[in-house]
């Protein structure tokens, strides 16, 4: 016979206060819809207490996490819906609650449940820091070098490209918009940047220079003949965090510059 959704709500929540007591944790990860990567976790990491049915304000979720001070770390909702309830995302927000929705078929039944809860269809934080301007979570400002063989001479060079949405004015960029510690961080990867004069643009700027023709990179092909390519497996490359930027900033800073 099938259970009532009542009563898998509190067999959950039991069976995450089993976990709770017996200190076994519950590894869990998520697709964040803040950073748009992968993060991971303990879900129970600081919680002390698991319990069905707590009334917050206008709000009941399923399942109420709370910490050692018995104050709510966050919530669990079974929903029929893919897509979390805005209203709900920013009510639990302004209450610094982290959001847990997983969604209900109706064949679900408890063991279903407990293994949705290893992937849950949304998880309303994100590991990265807020800005403090605006309060959104911030992106990370990748680095990658690539690896590929000059157009040129054929000889191997190493390309260094940043992804800092906005904030550096344009999707990705190169030499001519890092910052000195990044200049030296690319070089110590054996990139090898120096400052070249561009006819096209009238202008001199710091571009990657290939070792063997001293043929520079320019900003054009940078993503179409590095960065995509590498994105897709066919280069080899490695990315490294050097920062984060705010995209909610960046882009409202972009949007007034234009209007001017």
């Amino acid at each position: 016979m099938k259970r009532s959704l009542l009563t898998i709500k509190k067999a959950l929540a039991q069976h995450l206060q089993q976990l709770i007591d017996n200190q076994q944790g519950l590894n869990f990860s998520w697709s964040c819809n803040y950073c748009h990567n992968k993060h991971s976790g303990n879900m129970l990491k600081k919680v002390k207490k698991a319990e069905a049915g707590h009334l917050l304000e206008t709000f009941k979720p399923d399942i109420t996490l709370f910490d050692e001070q018995q104050q709510v770390f966050a919530v669990v909702q079974l929903s029929t819906k893919q897509k979390p309830d805005p209203i709900a995302i920013q009510f639990y927000k302004t209450k610094d609650i982290i959001y847990i929705q997983l969604k209900l078929a109706p064949e679900d039944e408890l063991e279903s449940l407990t293994a949705k809860f290893v992937r849950p269809d949304f998880v309303g934080t994100c590991f990265n820091p807020k800005c403090k301007d605006c309060g959104h979570f911030l992106q990370k400002t990748i680095l990658t070098i690539i690896e590929k063989d000059c157009y040129k001479c054929k000889h191997l060079i190493k390309v260094a490209v940043i992804e800092a949405g906005m904030s550096r004015g344009g999707t990705c960029v190169g030499p001519e918009s890092f910052t000195p510690a990044e200049i030296d961080l690319a070089r110590s990867k054996g990139v090898l940047i120096e400052p070249v004069f561009s006819k096209t643009r009238q202008e001199r700027y710091l571009a990657n220079i290939c070792p063997g023709c001293n043929t520079f990179v320019g900003q054009h092909y940078l993503f179409i003949d590095y960065l995509s390519p590498a994105g897709m497996g066919y280069l080899k490359h490695e990315s490294l965090k050097v920062g984060y930027y705010c995209d909610y900033c960046s882009e409202a800073q972009w949007k007034e510059l234009n209007e001017i």
